[in-house]
């Protein structure tokens, strides 16, 4: 009993050191923080682990090469437009049944759900949802200062409280062995961690972090940002738990912020997306071709 005890008291102190205080500074409005390159065996240990994740929790790894296709340029174009250079993050689709969602893992892989890609057709709308998981990746938070890791612990504490109690039953009724018991715990604990840690819920800072830098990636990558707008005003539509993707929108901001703060930077996008299709804005709010497109339009006109 001793030992079962001593197990519970070392979980749950870690609980509680996961769950601690802590701060972090903001990625400033309209920046889009340096891409580095990932781990080569932190990425292959990811796409492993991605595969156990899916078949724990009866799901299946699809390869569908138009689907694959499209996610996968979609994701080289959004990292180049961070700043990446010859390196990207390999994306792995999963059919999940209705269950609609997508995550960045240990800033390595992303998962993309079967179901998204039918709900979301249009890439400019799509490209929101994969811009803010490439947010994700450029802005560290899987490496942040443990505010991922207190997240997930959350869930997880219910769960470890769960199974604490079942052992003080098991024990006060004599029905296990001790030993039998710290297996059990030891056993079920690995699968809690294992499974529900595997896509971690990042906290409302990161999200909302995530959805502005996303939104100067998709920008600058030639995707209309002004499909953020369209494409969080039916989030909850989209991701709500009738559509089995509630998990989406678990720790995320309420879409009501949510767009609030996506049109306050609405302007600093719009003027990347400018750029990107070769225009300049004017004092006006209208555009005009950039000096590089005049220069372009001119040399042609000569020929």
């Amino acid at each position: 009993m001793q030992s079962i005890l001593f197990r519970l008291s070392f979980l749950l102190l870690l609980l509680l050191e996961l769950t601690a205080c802590g701060g972090r500074k903001m990625v400033p409005v309209g920046e889009i923080p340096a891409p580095t390159p990932p781990d080569t065996a932190k990425r292959k240990e990811t796409v492993l682990s991605a595969y156990g994740y899916a078949k724990q929790n009866g799901y299946e790894v699809i390869h569908n090469a138009g689907e694959e296709r499209r996610v996968q340029n979609m994701v080289d174009r959004l990292a180049k437009a961070a700043g990446a250079q010859g390196f990207s993050y390999p994306v792995i689709l999963l059919d999940a049944g209705k269950e609609v969602n997508a995550a960045a893992v240990n800033s390595s892989i992303i998962l993309v759900y079967e179901e998204l890609l039918r709900k979301v057709p249009n890439d400019d709308e799509l490209a929101t949802i994969i811009g803010h998981e490439v947010g994700h990746i450029v802005a560290k938070h899987a490496e942040d200062d443990g505010a991922e890791g207190r997240q997930s612990a959350v869930g997880v504490g219910s769960q470890l409280a769960g199974l604490a109690a079942g052992v003080g039953v098991a024990l006060a009724g004599g029905g296990s062995s001790a030993a039998s018991l710290a297996s059990d715990v030891t056993s079920d604990v690995s699968n809690v961690v294992g499974t529900g840690a595997f896509v971690r819920a990042y906290d409302r800072d990161m999200e909302r972090e995530a959805d502005q830098i996303g939104l100067m990636i998709m920008a600058k990558a030639g995707y209309n940002p002004e499909a953020a707008i369209t494409i969080w005003k039916r989030a909850e539509d989209l991701f709500g738990s009738g559509g089995g993707g509630g998990s989406f929108l678990s720790t995320h901001p309420s879409s009501s912020d949510r767009m609030d703060r996506i049109a306050k930077a609405m302007p600093i996008a719009m003027k990347y997306y400018a750029e990107s299709k070769g225009r300049v804005t004017t004092a006006s709010g209208g555009d005009s071709p950039s000096p590089s497109a005049k220069a372009k339009k001119k040399k042609g006109a000569k020929k």
